[in-house]
């Protein structure tokens, strides 16, 4: 018999699972573009004043450095990025996004909306407003989580 705990982290564990692959699978069909790259992409089109660094992005993305390099390298060869060393810090390279990433940074919102559209007509507006709440206390949860841990193993 599961526990009340086991069925919640299951749960959470199957709607990640199964979401992520629904989303990529959008991703790949309506724009050509893996998850990765999608998130990448609108991480970078959405930059504001924040300068990125690789490992700020790669734990962002929850990947790794490397996997991150391979895929900076493979966008650059589709000509959806740029990269430049930092005028000021010659040690720092700077990423940012050639007109064709731009482009298609904002076919990736559309298509960002065509996924809400899609899983939204399945809830009412109370339970789309609880969802989200619901899912915003869940991530605070996690990254609070996660700060205590990393001051925890700081401080041993």
């Amino acid at each position: 018999m599961k526990s009340e705990y086991s069925e919640f982290v299951d749960t959470l564990t199957a709607l990640n699972r199964t979401s992520r692959q629904f989303i990529s699978e959008q991703y790949s069909e309506w724009n050509a573009v893996s998850e990765s790259a999608a998130v990448l992409l609108k991480l970078l089109a959405n930059e504001g004043t924040e300068q990125w660094t690789q490992t700020k992005l790669a734990q962002e993305m929850c990947v790794s450095e490397s996997s991150l390099c391979t895929l900076i390298e493979r966008l650059r060869g589709e000509q959806l990025l740029h990269r430049e060393r930092d005028a000021i810090d010659r040690r720092k390279t700077r990423l940012t996004l050639t007109p064709q990433g731009h482009l298609a940074a904002e076919q990736i919102s559309l298509t960002d909306r065509k996924i809400e559209a899609t899983l939204q007509k399945h809830l009412s507006n109370e339970a789309k407003i609880s969802l989200v709440d619901a899912c915003q206390s869940l991530l605070d949860a996690c990254k609070k989580s996660q700060l205590d841990g990393d001051l925890t193993r700081r401080a041993a």
